[in-house]
């Protein structure tokens, strides 16, 4: 599965529970350092909007660094 520009949705398993994580993914956009106008470009970046377990939203009751976990899996997962 690969992800474009835009929202997405996922079910991630994190310490045996099963989180859906509704998110917005921004690729990569590589850096142009020639030419008239030289772009520095940016990193690929995902920033997670909801955490859900049975339908219901959790991301106010997790720590940053478990959010931060669940990002780093969704970008590992994707192709």
């Amino acid at each position: 599965m690969s992800y474009r520009e835009g929202p997405g949705e996922m079910t991630v398993t994190y310490c045996g529970f099963d989180f859906r994580v509704r998110f917005e993914y921004t690729p990569e956009e590589p850096a142009d350092h020639y030419g008239p106008a030289p772009y520095p470009g940016y990193p690929e970046q995902l920033e997670i909007h909801e955490v859900l377990i049975g339908g219901e939203p959790i991301e106010d009751l997790l720590k940053e660094e478990v959010l931060d976990d669940l990002a780093e899996k969704i970008l590992e997962m994707r192709n």
